[in-house]
């Protein structure tokens, strides 16, 4: 086949271009048609994108390093998504079990038994430590 001429490859370039730039244009139209019918904001649809792409179960770092974005602007993003029902995160289940752990093994503790509880505790880590000291 022989090569185009300079004007018409500079032309068929410039229709490349253009055709990648509607493409772009009707992907992002309907990213954010979708966006509007399931309630979701650009940066939330990214997140889940990224989520969804994922080979392994991403941390907030993990997700704010791969959007770009800091660590403080990711955490309540997804804090939103876990509210709306997107995603769930790990530590808030094991939280939950934690914490009702926690409740059914002081249910019988007054609030008094369980401070003295605590210093007991406390006092027991400090001897811990200390002893390690010596060894």
């Amino acid at each position: 086949m022989a090569p185009l001429l300079p004007n018409a490859r500079k032309h068929n370039l410039r229709r490349l271009a253009q055709e990648i730039h509607s493409a772009t244009a009707c992907l992002s139209a309907s990213r954010a048609a979708i966006c509007k019918q399931v309630g979701l904001n650009v940066a939330q649809w990214r997140a889940l994108a990224a989520i969804d792409r994922s080979t392994f179960v991403l941390s907030i770092s993990d997700l704010a390093r791969l959007l770009r974005r800091s660590r403080q602007s990711m955490h309540p993003l997804a804090c939103g998504l876990e509210r709306a029902g997107w995603v769930r995160s790990i530590v808030s289940a094991a939280e939950g079990s934690f914490n009702t752990w926690l409740l059914t093994m002081a249910s019988d503790l007054s609030d008094h038994d369980l401070g003295k509880l605590v210093d007991t505790m406390r006092a027991i880590r400090e001897r811990i430590a200390r002893a390690r000291d010596y060894a």
